[in-house]
């Protein structure tokens, strides 16, 4: 079972994007505004979870891992949006693939996890996969991440989503996966209220529906994550979630009419097997 609701959050993660896109492009929403508009939606479904679980003592160390938590995960989500905002869905979303690869070596440097050769292939594989993906018609090695502006800055948020992995990681260690599930709903909450508030604007009205999608996707994608980490090895199942690079390339078919389509999937596949590898291996 745990297998489906990583693949429904996979799904999810990414059918967010997509309808975020799609709000900013139609109503001229920014993107602190939408991060907000997502974390109202994940606290309001999280937050009654909080009945049901034991609150666990809070240690010290909980709260140091927040100096990391905080800036690397709030400034990834502004990044990512940024991107998703300026370039093609199918070309920024599969880049996400490549935070199993940061996390090789911010947990090494973080946790003290020294990553095994037998995750050299996975490495390769989505070097080579982002190769596929970036190059695409330029016919320079890497052309679309080099010149994009939108895939530098996901291919920066990969990197800032590793050091919060890394910082949730040992914050679920230290309380579980379902509590920290939902105090991370409500702390992002907190940390974007006052951001969102100050950014309101656009014209809402053009995009009602597309807010509400990029919400209700994003409540599932955090639940379904939460039911997957109980029931599930945590890598593995953060393995079958990057599949949310491969749905990013079909919603850029589908929604959005993009270019190079076959490339881009083709190169997200191959992240994926990837990030599979690492995970497992």
């Amino acid at each position: 079972m745990w297998f489906l609701y990583a693949l429904i959050s996979a799904f999810s993660v990414a059918t967010s994007d997509a309808f975020a896109k799609l709000a900013m492009r139609k109503a001229g929403i920014n993107e602190f505004f939408i991060i907000w508009l997502r974390y109202i939606f994940a606290a309001a479904f999280l937050t009654p979870f909080l009945l049901t679980v034991q609150i666990p003592h809070l240690s010290s160390r909980f709260f140091m891992w927040h100096l990391l938590w905080i800036p690397a995960e709030s400034v990834g989500l502004y990044l990512s949006l940024k991107a998703l905002r300026i370039s093609p869905i199918s070309l920024v979303g599969p880049i996400m693939a490549l935070t199993p690869m940061f996390i090789l070596f911010t947990g090494w440097i973080a946790l003290g996890e020294v990553p095994s050769m037998s995750k050299v292939p996975g490495i390769f594989l989505i070097i080579f996969g982002s190769f596929i993906l970036g190059t695409g018609r330029t016919r320079i090695p890497f052309g679309r991440m080099i010149h994009e502006k939108g895939a530098r800055l996901m291919t920066a948020t990969a990197f800032l989503y590793s050091l919060s992995a890394v910082a949730g990681k040992g914050m679920v260690i230290e309380t579980g996966p379902i509590f920290f599930g939902i105090y991370y709903a409500i702390v992002m909450l907190i940390v974007f209220t006052p951001l969102g508030i100050a950014n309101i604007g656009g014209d809402i009205r053009k995009a009602k529906f597309e807010l509400l999608m990029a919400g209700l996707f994003f409540a599932f994608t955090i639940v379904s994550h939460m039911m997957a980490v109980r029931d599930a090895n945590v890598a593995y199942m953060i393995a079958i979630k990057r599949l949310s690079g491969v749905f990013s390339v079909i919603w850029g078919a589908v929604l959005f009419k993009e270019q190079e389509i076959g490339s881009r999937l083709l190169g997200a596949t191959i992240m994926v097997l990837g990030a599979f590898i690492i995970a497992v291996a």
